[in-house]
């Protein structure tokens, strides 16, 4: 889930009335209102936001970032079925639990890049593509991407 003032994708946020709003805020940013409640993760729902990391070469101006491949599902399931393991054996196999990769093969969780890095070297398949940005367009803000924060928009002010 990701924080609605800063951007941040935590695993708890908190319902918080932020000048005259309810947002979804982080432990950080609970701190601009008033907390209404705390906000638990749904479990079993597909995320719409695709997992990314990112690093920043200091020398270079431009940034890497790591990206979940869109078929994952297909790929984990095949590679799986073609070692002749069950889920529970590639769970025991890479220490995640069964409903764990039940999940990812269909679909209804986006693997982190830690976890999908784990599954790559045991079943040998590519589940992270790289791509290099320039710094510059790194920062830019996509407004067709559904997850547009606050945090974006005071970025982009202060970037004028």
């Amino acid at each position: 889930m990701m924080c609605d003032l800063c951007g941040e994708e935590k695993l708890h946020l908190y319902k918080a009335l932020v000048e005259g709003s309810i947002m979804s805020v982080c432990d950080k940013c609970k701190k601009f209102g008033e907390v209404l409640s705390i906000e638990r993760p749904k479990e079993g729902l597909p995320r719409k936001v695709v997992k990314k990391q990112q690093e920043v070469k200091k020398s270079e101006e431009e940034v890497v970032e790591e990206v979940i491949v869109e078929d994952y599902a297909s790929k984990i399931k095949s590679a799986r079925e073609e070692r002749k393991m069950t889920q529970e054996e590639l769970g025991k196999a890479v220490s995640e639990k069964e409903s764990m990769i039940q999940k990812l093969e269909s679909g209804h969780m986006i693997p982190s890049i830690g976890l999908a890095k784990k599954l790559e070297q045991f079943l040998r398949i590519r589940l992270i593509e790289k791509y290099k940005v320039a710094k510059d367009d790194a920062k830019g803000i996509d407004f067709k991407d559904e997850a547009v924060t606050i945090g974006d928009l005071i970025r982009l002010s202060k970037k004028k």
